[in-house]
């Protein structure tokens, strides 16, 4: 596993965390300290602000879990990965999208994420 791809699980294993302390410390791990996180939902930076809302999304839905989809896309700082929120019966209720920064020190700096999955360029042309 490469360091990408640990630092991507930790920020996985922060959307499924129910509990605070522990979701804080996979926070830690995954995001630098003044890390941005926005989606057409949500707009927070740094570590306490990611961590409540995720816990707002877990509220919303409740005993779903998020997972990754597809394969890490990388190149220089940028990144790219699919995803989808799964439904404690294994239904898919919302995909989307992450593109991300990183940080000098391989952590996350920022995540902008969209709802949908990627449009294939057929489509969009």
């Amino acid at each position: 596993m490469t360091e990408l791809e640990t630092i991507i699980d930790r920020y996985f294993d922060a959307w499924n965390e129910t509990d605070g302390a522990a979701r804080l410390a996979q926070i830690r791990q995954a995001w630098t300290e003044n890390g941005r996180y926005c989606d057409p939902l949500s707009d927070v930076e740094g570590h306490a602000a990611f961590s409540a809302m995720v816990e707002g999304v877990q509220e919303r839905f409740g005993g779903h879990h998020l997972r990754r989809t597809s394969p890490i896309e990388q190149h220089h700082d940028q990144i790219r990965f699919e995803w989808e929120i799964v439904s404690p019966e294994g239904a898919s209720v919302v995909a989307g999208v992450d593109y991300g920064a990183l940080a000098a020190d391989g952590r996350l700096q920022q995540i902008a994420g969209f709802f949908g999955t990627s449009v294939p360029a057929e489509v969009a042309a």
